[in-house]
């Protein structure tokens, strides 16, 4: 049978999978650059978008 990880690595039980899914959380809510918000992080806009 073909498996896809989708870029995640093989986990060996669900409490591995849970935490490399709150990690890979964490830094798309966090810490993720993107150029659609001038090389801020979403929380960096955010609060840009509320200041102003």
């Amino acid at each position: 049978m073909l498996q896809k990880s989708f870029g995640f690595p093989q986990c060996k039980g669900i409490g591995e999978f849970k935490e490399i899914t709150k990690n890979y959380v964490d830094w798309f809510n966090n810490r993720r650059i993107s150029q659609k918000t001038k090389g801020m992080t979403p929380c960096e806009y955010r609060e840009h978008a509320l200041a102003v």
